[in-house]
């Protein structure tokens, strides 16, 4: 039998491993689709938020976060070059490092933070 379009979509997914980041990791739904997508793996889930709430949250719904990364906006080690990257991207606009830190505590400029690092540096998440 044939293969339907969804699946060759699924089977696509799952070759290119991408990555997925899931900014509002306050809401469990996102982390039971994080954890979904890890088990069967359509892509490599990334959640990002305050690591501490997030497994508090998991803990809470009983929600297996095996093979999802998280990544903590507050303490990342990367926080510094992502700072410069929103300065560098909003610079006509007069962004101030303190202003970048400041805006990237909102998970999704963070995200976006992340993926343009990414894109522009050949780097790992």
């Amino acid at each position: 039998m044939a293969e339907t379009v969804l699946e060759k979509i699924r089977s696509q997914a799952k070759a290119l491993g991408r990555k997925i980041c899931l900014t509002e990791s306050d809401d469990p739904r996102n982390l039971e689709a994080a954890a979904k997508l890890a088990r069967i793996g359509y892509a490599k889930p990334v959640l990002v938020g305050d690591a501490k709430a997030i497994a508090v949250l998991a803990r809470t719904n009983q929600i297996d976060l095996a093979g999802v990364d998280v990544v903590d906006v507050t303490s990342s080690p990367r926080l510094d070059q992502y700072v410069a990257t929103v300065v560098e991207l909003r610079k006509s606009k007069g962004m101030t490092p303190d202003q970048a830190r400041a805006w990237l505590k909102d998970t999704c400029v963070f995200s976006a933070a992340m993926v343009c690092v990414r894109r522009w540096k050949s780097q790992r998440l």
